[in-house]
């Protein structure tokens, strides 16, 4: 007996195989996806200008001059401040130093402060001087600006010092 196969039959059988080989095999190969979260600080702040005005030197002492700074960090980031002021020359002693704009020679020095106007002075050299670890949620703290000496002793003129404040992680 010879058997014979229609096209029609032997078309139907390819297409039969060929359904069955594509919805029985996969091919595939695994990969990672990955990300590292680095430390980082955001830092923005009310503190200009720190200006207590004209003040006659025969008055008593102006107060502090209090401005909020706000830092977001990197959950788990430890940060801190330090200050610089130019020319590094205006910060000794535990205080900065305003120069007479006038006579370019007296120096009237102020302190910094964190928190309160009778915590520690920041300092002029990093690293930080004030340090806390981020929940990776905006702090905002609080700086006082003060006067370390006052009196009629200090010469007429406008007093002036740059400083630039760093968050250091």
């Amino acid at each position: 007996m010879t058997k014979h196969t229609s096209a029609a039959a032997a078309a139907l059988s390819v297409l039969i195989a060929s359904s069955a080989a594509m919805a029985g095999s996969t091919a595939g190969t695994p990969f990672d996806v990955t990300i590292t979260v680095d430390a980082g600080c955001n830092i923005t702040t009310d503190l200009l200008p720190i200006d207590w005005g004209g003040v006659q030197g025969t008055l008593g002492k102006p107060g502090p001059i209090s401005r909020p700074v706000r830092v977001i960090c990197t959950n788990g980031a430890t940060y801190g401040f330090h200050l610089e002021s130019l020319p590094a020359n205006n910060y000794s002693s535990g205080s900065f130093n305003m120069l007479n704009q006038k006579d370019n020679i007296t120096l009237l020095p102020y302190t910094v402060r964190v928190g309160s106007s009778t915590a520690t002075p920041l300092t002029n050299v990093a690293p930080a001087t004030l340090s806390n670890s981020s929940q990776g949620t905006e702090q905002t703290y609080t700086f006082y600006f003060g006067l370390s000496d006052w009196g009629p002793k200090f010469p007429l003129g406008l007093y002036k010092d740059t400083l630039t404040l760093y968050v250091d992680y």
